[in-house]
């Protein structure tokens, strides 16, 4: 081989907490190995699969949501190596954490706190529909 390796697929990809996802990353020519560094969320690896390309897979766990820089090296005896910046999104739901009910007696005192989970990438928010009783 004469040439450099150059990655040629795209710079990121987005999975989702919870859901299975898959991203390869391909080379030209044909990288002899492809490594990544950086973090990984829990549930993501990365596999160098010997034939010039690389699979970026599984299920990130839940708490993972947020981005992941991580940097791909492909090289195949011949200088310089290719390396590429790579982004990875992993979205994640808000959720509620508390329990869905509670009970309160006529004339007493009493509260409930509702707590939950912040999503990525958006902000938690909560409403309230449906109508309370009066005090």
């Amino acid at each position: 081989m004469t040439q450099s390796p150059a990655i040629t697929s795209a710079d990121h990809t987005t999975f989702a907490v919870g859901s299975a996802g898959s991203f390869t990353v391909t080379t030209s020519p044909t990288a002899t190995s492809i490594v990544e560094s950086g973090s990984l969320p829990s549930g993501v690896t990365f596999t160098d699969n010997g034939n010039g390309t690389a699979t970026l897979a599984g299920t990130p766990t839940a708490g993972t949501g947020g981005i992941y820089d991580l940097t791909l090296t492909a090289s195949n005896g011949v200088l310089p190596n290719a390396t590429q910046s790579f982004t990875l999104t992993v979205t994640q739901p808000p959720a509620i954490t508390s329990t869905n009910h509670v009970t309160f007696i006529v004339n007493t005192a009493g509260s409930f706190a509702v707590t939950s989970v912040a999503g990525f990438p958006t902000a938690t928010t909560l409403t309230k529909v449906g109508s309370l009783p009066s005090g």
